[in-house]
Protein backbone atom coordinates (compact mmCIF):
# COMPACT_ATOMS: atom_id res chain seq x y z
CA UNK A 1 0.00 0.00 0.00
CA UNK A 2 1.26 3.50 -0.80
CA UNK A 3 0.18 6.60 1.08
CA UNK A 4 1.38 10.14 0.42
CA UNK A 5 2.17 12.19 3.53
CA UNK A 6 1.47 15.91 3.84
CA UNK A 7 5.17 16.52 3.11
CA UNK A 8 4.80 14.65 -0.17
CA UNK A 9 6.66 11.55 0.95
CA UNK A 10 5.38 8.20 -0.22
CA UNK A 11 4.98 5.63 2.54
CA UNK A 12 5.11 2.06 1.27
CA UNK A 13 4.09 -0.77 3.54
CA UNK A 14 2.82 -4.30 3.18
CA UNK A 15 0.06 -3.34 5.56
CA UNK A 16 -0.86 -0.21 7.45
CA UNK A 17 -3.18 0.03 10.40
CA UNK A 18 -6.32 2.14 10.37
CA UNK A 19 -4.87 4.77 12.72
CA UNK A 20 -1.85 5.40 10.52
CA UNK A 21 -3.97 5.53 7.36
CA UNK A 22 -6.40 7.97 8.99
CA UNK A 23 -3.54 10.12 10.28
CA UNK A 24 -2.00 10.43 6.81
CA UNK A 25 -5.39 11.15 5.23
CA UNK A 26 -6.23 13.75 7.86
CA UNK A 27 -2.90 15.51 7.33
CA UNK A 28 -3.72 15.75 3.62
CA UNK A 29 -7.20 17.14 4.36
CA UNK A 30 -5.73 19.73 6.75
CA UNK A 31 -3.13 20.81 4.17
CA UNK A 32 -5.87 21.19 1.54
CA UNK A 33 -8.11 23.22 3.87
CA UNK A 34 -5.22 25.53 4.83
CA UNK A 35 -4.52 26.03 1.11
CA UNK A 36 -8.19 27.01 0.69
CA UNK A 37 -7.71 29.75 3.29
CA UNK A 38 -9.19 28.21 6.42
CA UNK A 39 -7.23 28.83 9.62
CA UNK A 40 -5.90 25.99 11.75
CA UNK A 41 -8.17 26.71 14.74
CA UNK A 42 -11.25 26.61 12.50
CA UNK A 43 -10.04 23.35 10.95
CA UNK A 44 -9.35 21.81 14.36
CA UNK A 45 -12.86 22.63 15.60
CA UNK A 46 -14.46 21.31 12.41
CA UNK A 47 -12.49 18.06 12.68
CA UNK A 48 -13.41 17.65 16.36
CA UNK A 49 -17.11 18.28 15.65
CA UNK A 50 -17.08 15.92 12.68
CA UNK A 51 -15.35 13.20 14.70
CA UNK A 52 -17.91 13.58 17.49
CA UNK A 53 -20.76 13.33 14.97
CA UNK A 54 -19.19 10.20 13.50
CA UNK A 55 -18.82 8.54 16.91
CA UNK A 56 -22.40 9.42 17.86
CA UNK A 57 -23.63 8.02 14.56
CA UNK A 58 -21.73 4.79 15.19
CA UNK A 59 -23.14 4.59 18.71
CA UNK A 60 -26.67 4.86 17.36
CA UNK A 61 -26.17 1.72 15.26
CA UNK A 62 -25.31 -1.77 16.38
CA UNK A 63 -21.69 -2.30 15.47
CA UNK A 64 -18.98 -4.78 16.19
CA UNK A 65 -15.49 -3.78 17.26
CA UNK A 66 -12.78 -3.86 14.61
CA UNK A 67 -9.67 -5.67 15.76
Amino acid sequence: MELKTSQGNIVVADSIDCYDAAKVALAAVIKDLVAQGFNRAEIALAIADSAEDYVLDLASHRTSAHH
